[in-house]
């Protein structure tokens, strides 16, 4: 983490490609050069955490303060920092595997701990299960109750190939199923063996965000290294097993007599993502405040969020998503550092919000401005691409005054979309969770949406200017406005909010950032099971029905138990103190 502060100190002293020549009034040319900036290669994607995000939060710091804003970070500054956990990686002690005769180690050996794995060293017998798959739709079952107590060796992948996860088998590949089905059988430790038949892209530790650690340790070893192993300890030919396997697609148990050590040391790829906040303080004393904001992150070089289809990483400069929102906030705390409000205008702009909305989650769970004054947020999320004037304002039911206040403020003639809701998968939806209206800007989606092809050189900035310009009449309309005359009211539910499940659902927002035990939410849909059965923003499902929950991927296998019209119950953790509450399907 110092290596990374260090360099980013040597880079920002550096650094001249950006001029301070701003006007205060909203330009074409002033969103142009923000966006030119905040989206070049240089910044690498502003991936969270990063050098280039470091590079885009000095920035925006730097163009605060010469719109004169005060910081609204933490300490005096105008940041606030908080911990993303990116991945894991292994500890100091790396992975091992000891034998009677010889040992492997990560630091000289193709073997890795798996991601989910947990610091720990397990000792018993070897036995091999095949696949390491339970699909009772197939007749196939690799999980023997001969696996308690011993450690597995079990393949990637399943009988029917390593190409297409949609075929029969396909569905069952996830490592994560098949660990949790050996620990449930008992298994004190686990061996994940390249295929022998199958082609392989190397060994990994990739992360998948909201999931539990094990509670044993579990490592990953090359093909020849499995085969090794399941040769000397089981007299095992791994491929002609496999071969046999995949021909009669019957699972095929071996077990030894020997013993084998495993150990793994995985800790936490933990990085320090930084919300910037800064206030314009009011001509009057007492009125509260006015939020304008808006995510500066992006993808990096891509990563699983990519929509690009490219295995080989690409920078993702996010020129409209979400530079735009960003020099959205910076033009507007230009324009209103010179057109003072009576209310306070907090600008802030987030990190983490690619990874699900973790800044703003941040930020209204630990605000540096009281929540209950706050009268508004606005939100700019993608407001580069305007299109035949056509724009999206969501959030428009999250007050009572909204219609009129976007209507009055139209004097451009854009065609604007409203919709009620005051949720979604952008930052307004963290504030109206807490009870703030909100508003949030969107010239749409397109085809470059989350892929290198978003650039500067596609941005409207003429019609971000439009859209910029309607922000601040309806802000200027607003302060004038009483607590009688604008205040918050709940939005009817229109857009989808709840985990994507096929079946049977709670229809609950997980809250993606939350690391303890159980899956924390940070709301629910209007008129869905967890609604009606009490669940409320901040509860911590830790049980459904019977299933004891570790992670958001528990709750999704859990609810595999349920159909429409099923009674359960579903226990939680709210403010600490444990509850049930009855629920319908």
């Amino acid at each position: 983490m110092k290596s990374l502060y260090i360099s980013s100190l040597l880079v920002l002293g550096a650094c001249s490609s950006y001029t301070s020549n701003f006007s205060p009034d909203i330009t074409s040319e002033d969103i142009k050069a923000h966006i030119s900036y905040l989206a070049s290669d240089s910044l690498k994607g502003r991936d969270t955490g990063s050098l280039g995000e470091a590079l885009a939060s000095h920035y925006i710091i730097e163009r605060f303060k010469e719109a004169q804003l005060e910081p609204l970070g933490t300490e005096g500054r105008f940041i606030q920092e908080f911990d993303v956990v990116k991945g894991y990686e292994e500890g100091p002690t790396g992975s091992s595997i000891l034998t009677e005769h010889e040992s492997f180690s990560s630091d000289t050996d193709s073997i890795l701990a798996w991601a989910g794995a947990a610091t720990a060293s397990a000792k018993g017998k070897l036995v091999i299960a095949g696949y390491g798959i339970n699909a009772p739709d197939l007749k196939y079952n690799d999980i023997n109750p001969k696996i308690k107590g011993n450690v597995v060796l079990i393949m990637r992948f399943g009988p029917e190939g390593d190409s297409n996860p949609h075929t029969a088998f396909g569905f069952h590949w996830s490592l994560d199923k098949k660990v949790k089905n050996l620990i449930e059988a008992g298994a004190i430790g686990v061996i994940i063996s390249e295929a022998p038949l199958y082609t392989t892209e190397g060994l990994n530790m990739d992360y998948k965000r909201g999931k539990a650690r094990t509670s044993i340790p579990v490592v990953q070893v090359s093909a020849e290294i499995g085969a090794k192993l399941a040769k000397d300890y089981a007299g095992v030919d791994l491929e002609a097993y496999q071969k046999d396997i995949n021909k009669n697609k019957k699972s095929v148990f071996k077990a030894s007599s020997k013993e084998i050590e495993i150990k793994t040391d995985v800790q936490e790829r933990t990085v320090i993502a930084k919300n910037i906040a800064g206030i314009i303080k009011g001509k009057k004393e007492g009125l509260g405040a006015i939020v304008v904001g808006a995510h500066y992150d992006h993808l990096g070089m891509g990563g699983s969020n990519s929509l690009s289809g490219s295995k080989t990483p690409q920078i993702h400069n996010g020129a409209d998503d979400n530079a735009s929102g960003t020099a959205g906030v910076l033009e507007l705390a230009d324009y209103f550092s010179e057109h003072r409000m009576d209310h306070d205008l907090i600008f802030l702009t987030f990190s983490g919000e690619e990874m699900g909305l973790l800044g703003s989650d941040f930020f209204v769970n630990n605000p540096t401005y009281p929540l209950e004054n706050m009268r508004a947020m606005i939100n700019m999320d993608m407001i580069g691409r305007l299109n035949n004037r056509n724009l999206l304002i969501f959030g428009t039911g999250s007050a009572n005054a909204w219609d009129s206040l976007i209507t009055k403020a139209n004097t451009d003639q854009l065609e604007i979309k409203q919709v009620p809701d005051g949720t979604g998968a952008s930052d307004h939806t963290s504030f109206y969770n807490k009870n703030v209206s909100v508003l949030h800007y969107f010239t749409d989606t397109h085809s470059d949406y989350h892929r290198p092809s978003d650039d500067t050189e596609f941005i409207n900035t003429m019609g971000e200017k439009m859209v910029l310009d309607h922000v601040a009449r309806v802000i200027e309309d607003l302060d004038t406005k009483t607590t009688e005359e604008f205040y918050f009211t709940e939005a009817p539910v229109t857009q989808k909010r709840s985990v994507t499940m096929s079946g049977t659902t709670l229809g609950v927002l997980p809250d993606y950032g939350y690391r303890g035990e159980g899956m924390r939410i940070t709301g629910t849909s209007e008129g869905r099971p967890g609604e009606k059965a009490g669940l409320k923003n901040g509860d911590v499902i830790v049980q459904l029905g019977s299933k004891k929950l570790k992670d958001i991927y528990d709750y999704m296998d859990a609810l595999n138990q349920f159909k429409k019209g099923d009674t359960s119950t579903v226990h939680i953790l709210r403010d600490g103190k444990a509850m049930e509450l009855s629920v319908q399907f």
